[in-house]
Parts: structure tokens; C-alpha cells; sequence
């Protein structure tokens, strides 16, 4: 991609060695960016569709009078569990002492971003400084970059990876697309 004044010029051939997932979506072809809000849709709905909700349940057999157990009716998406623990950092200045960047309102608005074009670029801060600009929708471009690329396993199934976007990012096609 080449600038020329104001209007950026795409360049086939070497524009996926350009973009990465600190930078914001709207500079990929329509195409490309295409699948990646289709990928921020689904992972949206299935965050806001899919709430840890735990219960309490008399406990069989009971120990003692009122002995409850905690039970859950619906459990945060696996992938949403995943990158939570990956992104967990130790943090001394807490009560608990585990803490992760990860939070279900940031993940939310980020995926909203990302689906309404919204996203931000990445910006280091100095540092010592608070969280960065843009970085939870940096995670999930990274998360989204890689289901598009890698395929994933979604409640059971294997999703194979988007043949068009590996191609884009000159990524070996080695599997067939199933149409559903």
C-alpha cells in the first residue's frame, strides 16, 4: 500500500506483510474485512448470549440442614475462557492477586468496534502508564485473525479456516472449503 496525497493505493502483493492486528480494520479490502466483522458479530452474541450464571441447589446428600452446592446454568464461551486466562497477570496492589485484562464490558464494546468499524489502532503509551489505546480491540483482531486463518473448534466442531483470507495474507491453502 502506497500513499499518493490523501488516497492510499492498495498493493496486492505485498500489503498482507502490512497489516497486523494493531492496525484498525478499515484499511483491508472490503472482501477481507468482510469475514472479519462477520467473526466480531458471532463472537459478540455469543459473549452477550453466554453469561456465567451460577445457582445454589440443596446438596444430595445433605450433610447438614441447609447444605447447598453451586451449580451453573449457563457458562462464559469457551474462547472467552481461554483468553482470559492468557491474558491473567499477577498484581500485588490487589486483594487477589490474579487479575486479568480480560473484562466482559471491555470485550464487548472492542467486538462492537470492530463490527461497526469503530476499532482503534493500537498506541503504546509511555511508560507505567494506564492500558493502552486500542487494545482490547487489538486482542481480538489478533483472536479473530486467527480463527479466520487457523480454523477453531467451536462447541465441538471444527471450523475450517476462510480459504480467501489466507490467501489475502499469502498464507498456503492446503484446505477445502465445506460448504454448509
Amino acid at each position: 500500500m502506497e500513499k499518493e496525497g490523501e488516497q492510499l493505493i492498495f498493493n496486492s502483493s505485498n500489503y498482507f506483510l502490512e497489516w497486523t492486528p494493531e492496525k484498525h480494520i478499515k484499511i483491508l479490502p472490503e472482501n477481507i474485512k468482510i469475514y472479519f466483522k462477520q467473526e466480531a458479530d458471532y463472537l459478540y452474541n455469543d459473549l452477550k448470549n453466554h453469561k456465567l450464571h451460577k445457582v445454589h441447589i440443596p446438596a444430595y446428600p445433605s450433610n447438614f440442614p441447609g447444605h447447598m452446592i453451586r451449580s451453573y446454568l449457563d457458562q462464559n464461551p469457551e474462547w472467552y475462557c481461554k483468553l482470559y486466562r492468557l491474558y491473567t497477570y499477577n498484581d500485588k496492589t490487589w486483594r487477589s492477586s490474579l487479575r486479568s485484562y480480560i473484562r466482559r464490558d471491555r470485550s464487548l464494546r472492542g467486538l462492537n468496534n470492530i463490527r461497526n468499524e469503530k476499532d482503534k489502532e493500537f498506541k503504546e503509551g509511555p511508560f507505567g502508564s494506564v492500558p493502552c489505546l486500542g487494545k482490547t480491540a487489538t486482542i481480538y483482531r489478533e483472536l479473530i485473525y486467527d480463527r479466520l486463518t487457523e480454523g477453531q473448534d467451536d462447541k465441538g466442531f471444527f471450523v475450517p479456516p476462510k480459504n480467501e483470507v489466507r490467501k489475502f495474507f499469502g498464507l498456503e491453502v492446503t484446505i477445502e472449503d465445506v460448504p454448509f
